[in-house]
């Protein structure tokens, strides 16, 4: 589902596979930040079909989706777009998986229940560097 786009502001892809979720992240970051949600996604085939066509400035992404592990995403976006700033946001916070995601290119790895609202606050200083006329 790509959404209308305004050029001055940050383009998110946003994958989860949880609609309460979805609903609520989304809804943390238009109230914070100045983003195009340019995407959402809820299955890794999903996710993989949208980069192409939404070109995202970031990605939050649940690490585990309904059809599988996300770690293939992390890899296909930083191959199509290295500057693209992944935010994996998941229940799943052990060690090896925050290590995995790191040795993938996943830029942040926060936990849902308790760093939810990182997410915003990292887009935030995200949107500001960008568009920070020097």
């Amino acid at each position: 589902m790509e959404m209308n786009r305004d050029e001055s502001r940050l383009n998110v892809l946003l994958v989860e596979d949880s609609q309460q979720v979805l609903s609520r992240i989304r809804c943390m970051i238009e109230e914070a930040v100045p983003v195009n949600i340019v995407g959402e996604a809820g299955t890794v085939a999903e996710a993989m079909a949208a980069l192409s066509h939404t070109k995202p400035d970031a990605v939050v992404l649940d690490l585990f989706l309904s059809d599988g592990a996300s770690f293939s995403v992390i890899v296909e976006i930083k191959r199509q777009r290295p500057e693209c700033v992944v935010i994996v946001f998941t229940h799943f916070t052990i060690p090896e998986c925050r290590e995995r995601c790191s040795a993938m290119g996943a830029d942040h790895f926060f936990e849902k229940s308790s760093e939810f609202e990182r997410v915003p606050e990292v887009l935030l200083r995200l949107s500001r560097s960008k568009y920070v006329v020097p």
